[in-house]
C-alpha cells in the first residue's frame, strides 16, 4: 500500500539534461545521449531545459486550462469524455462510466488529440482513436482551439527533437525511430487539481501509475505535487522548475529497451493547499506499430524479457479499461464506430510494423 511520505529530491536524483548541447560539438552531443540513457535507465524521469518551446506558449496553455475550469459546470458537462468514442473531451472527478474498482483520483481533465476531421481517411475508416475532438464553444471561450492547437503542435515537434536525442542515446538510426511516430498516437491533457487541506494524510491528485504511452513530457504550474518512486520504493518530490519539462519514460519505451530504461511509478499529491493545473503530453508510435525488444538490448545480461507490444490493440484496451461504459454503449453511430474499431483492431493485429 502506498505511504503519502516523500521527499525533496537531491542533487542528481533527477537528472536534468540540457538539450543545447545536441547543436554543438560532437562530443557535446555525444555526451547528452550518455545522460539521456542513464536517465532512462537509472530514473525513467528527467528535466530537459533549452528545449526549444517559447516561455510565451507555456504561460498561454495554463493561462487557458485556467478558462476551461473556470467555465461553469454545465458547459464543462456538455463535453464529457464518456459521450465520445474516441475518448476526448472533460472529465469530472469520479466521472460516470469510468472504472469504479479503482479509487478516484481528484482531478479534472480535458483531454484531447490530434485534430481530425469527418473527411480524414482514418476517421471515414473508422480507425479506433483517430476522430475529432470535443471543443467548447467559441462565444464561451474565445480563441481556446485554437491556442490548444498551437500548444499540441510545438508538443509533436518537441517529442521528434527527444526521439531524435533517444536515438544517439540508444545507439540507433533516427530514420529506424522517427517514421514510426508519423501520424503518432499522442494525448495532451490540461488537468486540474482542486485545493484541498494541508494535511498529513491528504487524497491523491493521481495515484501511483506507470503511463500507457512511449514516453510523457509534463509542464506543472508552481504548486508542485509530482513524486517519483525511486528504485528503494522512497517516494521522491519532482519539484517544477521554471523553462523546464519533466519528462519521463512509458511502457512502449521499457518495452523497446528490454526493461532496461525504466517506466517509473509516479503520482500526483497536492499538498500546497491551493490549486494546481499540469499539463501532460503522452505521445506514442502511430497505431499501426509494434513495439519489440530491440536486439542489441535484449542480448543484455540486465535485459527482461518482454512479450511485443501492439500499441493500436493495447491503447484501445487501456481506454476500454479506464472508461468501459464507452465500450460497451450501445446504439447509433456510438456502436456502429466501436464494432468498426474492433474488427480493425483485430484485422491490424496480424501485421503491425515494428518499432
Amino acid at each position: 500500500m502506498d505511504t503519502l511520505q516523500s521527499r525533496p529530491i537531491g542533487i542528481n536524483e533527477i537528472p536534468v539534461l540540457d538539450f543545447a548541447q545536441f547543436d554543438r560539438s560532437a562530443s557535446a552531443q555525444n555526451r547528452l545521449f550518455h545522460e539521456m540513457h542513464e536517465a532512462c535507465a537509472s530514473v525513467g524521469f528527467f528535466y530537459i531545459r533549452n528545449h526549444g518551446v517559447p516561455a510565451a506558449a507555456i504561460d498561454d496553455i495554463f493561462t487557458q486550462a485556467h478558462r476551461f475550469f473556470d467555465l461553469p459546470d454545465t458547459e464543462r458537462d456538455a463535453l464529457h469524455l464518456t459521450d465520445s468514442p474516441w475518448y476526448r473531451g472533460y472529465l469530472p472527478t469520479g466521472a460516470p462510466g469510468a472504472n469504479k474498482v479503482t479509487r478516484n483520483n481528484l482531478l479534472e481533465a480535458f483531454n484531447l488529440a490530434r485534430e481530425l476531421g469527418p473527411d480524414h481517411p482514418d476517421v471515414k475508416a473508422l480507425k479506433p482513436l483517430h476522430g475529432p475532438n470535443q471543443w467548447p464553444k467559441e462565444e464561451s471561450l474565445p480563441g481556446f482551439r485554437t491556442s490548444v492547437l498551437t500548444y499540441y503542435d510545438l508538443m509533436e515537434v518537441l517529442s521528434r527533437r527527444v526521439l531524435t536525442v533517444l536515438s544517439g542515446a540508444m545507439g540507433i538510426a533516427t530514420h529506424d525511430l522517427l517514421p514510426k511516430f508519423d501520424n503518432q498516437l499522442a494525448q495532451l491533457r490540461l488537468l486540474y487539481y482542486p485545493a484541498q487541506p494541508v494535511q498529513d494524510d491528504p487524497v491523491l491528485g493521481v495515484r501511483a501509475h506507470h503511463d500507457t504511452s512511449f514516453m510523457t513530457m509534463l509542464v506543472q504550474d508552481d504548486a508542485g505535487g509530482l513524486e517519483v518512486e525511486g528504485r528503494n520504493g522512497e517516494w521522491l518530490v519532482a519539484p517544477p522548475r521554471p523553462d523546464m519539462f519533466v519528462v519521463n519514460v512509458g511502457s512502449y519505451l521499457e518495452c523497446l529497451s528490454s526493461g532496461i530504461y525504466t517506466a517509473a511509478k509516479h503520482r500526483v499529491v497536492n499538498r500546497s493547499g491551493r490549486r494546481r493545473f499540469s499539463v501532460p503530453f503522452f505521445f506514442s508510435p502511430k497505431f499501426e506499430v509494434t513495439v519489440e525488444p530491440l536486439p542489441h538490448f535484449a542480448d543484455r545480461p540486465e535485459a527482461r524479457k518482454v512479450a511485443p507490444m501492439n500499441v493500436g490493440q493495447d491503447m484501445v484496451r487501456f481506454f476500454d479499461t479506464l472508461f468501459p461504459a464507452v465500450a460497451d454503449k450501445g446504439g447509433g453511430p456510438h456502436d456502429k464506430h466501436r464494432t468498426a474499431a474492433s474488427r480493425v483492431v483485430h484485422r491490424m493485429a496480424e501485421g503491425y510494423e515494428a518499432a
